[in-house]
C-alpha cells in the first residue's frame, strides 16, 4: 500500500515526478503510472494502487481538467475523503471538485517550488493521519447480523419469542455471541505464535492493548513503527492505541525530532512529553531553513512557528541572504520568540 498516489495527466509528468521525488525524500511511498512494470494491466494495476491509496493528490491544470481519467481517479479520492487538489495552472476546476481547498504550485522553479511545497505537505499530512484515524476504527462486529436487516437486540424485543422457544434460544445464542466478539476485539483471528503469545497475551487470552499518548507541541506529523513496518502515522500531540510491545517513533517529514524507543504495556498509558517551539516573526515571505549542526530538520517561510526537540539549533535564509543565520537555544516547554 502507497502513502500517496499521484494522479495527473501526462504533459504534466515533470511536475508529477517533482513532487513524487519530494514526498520520497520525506519518507512517503509514492504510486504514479511511471512505476507501471512491462506486463501489467493497466487499468486493473492503476485501480488497484487507487485503492490501495490513504491519500491521492491530484494535478489540475489545462490538460487534466479535459482528463476523463484524471476526473475518474480524482472522484474515487473524493468518494473516500483522500483527495489533495494541487493547482499548476491558472485553470478552473471541474465541477464536483471546487468544494476542496486546492494548494497552489504554479512556480515550479525553485525558489518558487520550495517556498510553496509546505502547503502540499501540510494537506498531505492531514489527509494520512485522518486515513490512519480510520483505519483504526474497530471493526463491526455485528455486521453479519445488520445486513439481514435484524440486530440482536431487535430479536430480543420481538413479540415473536413468545411463541417460539427456538427463537429464544437463537437470540440468546446471538448476543452471547455478540458479546465475546465485542470482548475479542483485539483478539487475533489467527492462534497466537509461540513468540508473541507470551509477551503479548494477558490472562483473559486476550490481546493486551496499552496507549501512547506522545505530547508533542507542534503540528509535525509523526509514525509509529514495529520493526520495519510503520502502523501508524498521526500528527502533532495525540494518542495511539497500540498492543503491548516495542516500537520506534520517528518525525514523518522532517528531523524535528530524533527517533526514540517506547514500550507500551498492557492497560497502561505511556506519555512521553518534550519539545520546545521557534517562532520566527519575519515579516517577508522568504523561505528559512532550520540546522540542527549540519542536519537540515525543517523549512518553512515567513513568519512561522516549529516545534523542535530541545537543543541549538541555526536557522538561514533558504535561497537568498534577507538575513543573517541566528542561533536560537531551545528549551522543552518554552517558545523561543525571534526577534
Amino acid at each position: 500500500m502507497a502513502d500517496v498516489f499521484i494522479s495527473y495527466e501526462h504533459t504534466d509528468y515533470p511536475r508529477a515526478r517533482r513532487i513524487a521525488e519530494a514526498l520520497e525524500r520525506r519518507g512517503l511511498t509514492v504510486w504514479w503510472d511511471r512505476k507501471l512494470l512491462a506486463g501489467d494491466a493497466f487499468e486493473e494495476t492503476i485501480r488497484k494502487a487507487l485503492d490501495a491509496a490513504r491519500c491521492v493528490i491530484v494535478l489540475w491544470s489545462k490538460a487534466s481538467v479535459t482528463s476523463n481519467w484524471v476526473k475518474d481517479e480524482a472522484g474515487a479520492a473524493a468518494k473516500h475523503d483522500i483527495l489533495v487538489p494541487i493547482l499548476t495552472e491558472n485553470v478552473e476546476i471541474p465541477l464536483g471538485f471546487r468544494q476542496l481547498h486546492a494548494a497552489s504550485l504554479f512556480d515550479w522553479e525553485a525558489p518558487g517550488f520550495d517556498a510553496t511545497f509546505p502547503d502540499v505537505l501540510e494537506s498531505v499530512q492531514h489527509v494520512l493521519a485522518r486515513s490512519q484515524r480510520r483505519d483504526a476504527l474497530p471493526p463491526a462486529s455485528s455486521a453479519g447480523v445488520k445486513r439481514r436487516g435484524l440486530s440482536a437486540g431487535d430479536l430480543l424485543k420481538s413479540p415473536l419469542l413468545i411463541e417460539s422457544p427456538i427463537l429464544i434460544a437463537a437470540a440468546v445464542a446471538m448476543v452471547i455471541g455478540l458479546i465475546a466478539a465485542g470482548r475479542g476485539y483485539f483478539r487475533s483471528d489467527e492462534p497466537p505464535t509461540t513468540t508473541t503469545s507470551a509477551a503479548r497475551m494477558d490472562n483473559a487470552g486476550r490481546v493486551g492493548t496499552g496507549i501512547l499518548d506522545f505530547e508533542w507541541p507542534g503540528n509535525d506529523s509523526w509514525s509509529v513503527y514495529r520493526g520495519d513496518e510503520r502502523v501508524a502515522i498521526l500528527s502533532g500531540s495525540n494518542r495511539q492505541a497500540l498492543q503491548v510491545g516495542n516500537y520506534v517513533v520517528k518525525s514523518t517529514f522532517n528531523s524535528a525530532f530524533a527517533p526514540f524507543k517506547v514500550t507500551v504495556r498492557s492497560d497502561s498509558i505511556t506519555t512521553i512529553k518534550f519539545g520546545g517551539v521557534l517562532r520566527f516573526n519575519w515579516p517577508g515571505n522568504d523561505s528559512w531553513s532550520i540546522y540542527r549542526g549540519d542536519e537540515l530538520v525543517a523549512t518553512h517561510s515567513g513568519s512561522d512557528s516549529q516545534a523542535l526537540e530541545a537543543g541549538t539549533y541555526v536557522v538561514k535564509p533558504t535561497f537568498n541572504q534577507a538575513f543573517v543565520p541566528f542561533t536560537v537555544r531551545i528549551v522543552d516547554g518554552a517558545t523561543v520568540k525571534v526577534p
